[in-house]
């Protein structure tokens, strides 16, 4: 059965397109008709304009192929797209001697197209969430999208990959598994600094490892078992700061490192297991910074978030459990000092963002049932990426995009851990 929804729709205000931008604009109002198609037509006065929907049937529940396609009524802004996948869903309530029963549907639907703003144009990927009634009631619901160019590194523990978007387009690899040069063991953390150098926690050869590329140019390595200066016992996770001061989460050490450089310049350590100030329950969650060089963990264990000024934890605050933080498993911030948490509760993984410390604009995505999310990683433009259970992109807190199977043939989706943006700079 075709199915087709009209829908006038607000659409927010867009900077010039370049790589890696996201969008999202939500619909409301309208009438509707259902019969053999469904049809919903809805006015939003500012800022005017068009969003048509229309995903052919492919079964009882499923659609794919037909467009998703919204113009601005000023012209400025144009999205055409098709739709990969689609799913609709009926749900009804009431019944039973004498009631009345309602019926309400649902559509998500998996989009790929291109985006255009003044002229200029890319490629996106996207979702859109609608929700609608029978009888005439009105739709409302949420489109997001993104660049379909977002590149990533990401490891599967054996090697560093780099893929061109989450369908594994142009899909490289660097290494193999082992402890030797060009070789990784564990590496389950992922960082890069101002110069597009990849850092890699080498978790289970004791080390940390630099390369220039994914050829593996200038190969440098630093650390080795132990308990001592320039000793590491299963580092775990590892993050540069603006200054590109290396900080490594060394687990079994139950400490935090920084360091100056990978000769171990000026090797630091914060340490102590516990829930008090400067305690953490577990060093494992990569650090991360926001624009004043402040310092961000993500203590799971303790069901918390902390910021500090330095390794002495100066200036200690924290974020708690009482804001409904179940397992944060890591922290990133994007260019606004915005926070975003990923919570790892088994039940309901999500992301969250706060505005600060104080739990502010609390906003929170959930990433779908069966995830088994692991690294948290956002990008200049506010996006986030997710590793495990493949990749996952969650474009502008409004929808959740998933890797294709191509990413993670080899090893399996949830053997994806650091998931890091490639640096994007903007034209």
């Amino acid at each position: 059965m075709k199915r087709t929804l009209s829908l006038f729709a607000f659409l927010m205000f867009l900077a010039p397109l370049a790589h890696a931008d996201q969008g999202s604009f939500t619909n409301s109002g309208g009438s509707t008709r259902v019969s053999s198609d469904v049809m919903i037509n809805s006015n939003v006065v500012t800022p005017p304009g068009t969003l048509t929907i229309n995903c052919p049937a492919t079964g009882p529940n499923t659609c794919a192929g037909g467009s998703l396609n919204y113009g601005s009524n000023d012209g400025i802004t144009t999205i055409n797209a098709s739709f990969t996948s689609g799913t609709f869903r009926e749900f009804c309530s009431g019944g039973g001697r004498g009631g009345h029963v309602t019926c309400s549907y649902s559509f998500t639907g998996y989009l790929s197209g291109t985006w255009t703003v003044n002229g200029a144009s890319q490629a996106i990927n996207g979702v859109t969430y609608q929700a609608f009634g029978t009888g005439g009631a009105a739709a409302h619901g949420t489109t997001a999208y993104n660049s379909a160019y977002t590149p990533f590194y990401f490891s599967n523990t054996g090697q560093i990959l780099r893929s061109d978007d989450l369908n594994g387009t142009n899909l490289i690899s660097y290494g193999t598994q082992g402890g030797d040069v060009g070789q990784f063991y564990g590496a389950y953390g992922i960082a890069v600094d101002s110069a597009g150098r990849i850092y890699v926690a080498d978790t289970y050869s004791e080390r940390i490892v630099r390369i220039d590329d994914m050829n593996g140019t200038n190969w440098t390595s630093f650390g080795s078992y132990g308990s001592d200066v320039g000793q590491f016992n299963e580092p775990m996770s590892i993050s540069i700061d603006s200054a590109g001061r290396i900080y490594v989460m060394d687990l079994g050490n139950s400490r935090l490192v920084r360091m100056d450089d990978m000769n171990g310049t000026n090797w630091t350590t914060m340490t102590g297991v516990g829930s008090g100030v400067g305690q953490f329950a577990q060093y494992s969650a990569p650090v991360a910074f926001d624009s004043s060089g402040r310092i961000y963990v993500a203590d799971g264990g303790n069901q918390r978030i902390v910021r500090m000024d330095d390794l002495n934890g100066t200036n200690w605050t924290t974020l708690t459990r009482s804001y409904s933080l179940q397992s944060p498993l890591g922290i990133a911030l994007d260019s606004a000092d915005n926070i975003y948490i990923l919570d790892a509760e088994y039940y309901q993984p999500a992301v969250i963002r706060v505005s600060d410390m104080t739990g502010a604009n609390w906003t929170s995505i959930y990433l779908g049932a069966n995830s088994t999310p692991h690294s948290i990683a956002v990008d200049s433009s506010g996006m986030v990426l997710i590793g495990g259970e493949g990749v996952k992109v969650v474009d502008n807190m409004a929808g959740v995009l998933n890797s294709a199977s191509a990413l993670t043939d080899y090893h399996g989706p949830y053997y994806v851990f650091g998931a890091t943006p490639v640096p994007m700079v903007k034209p």
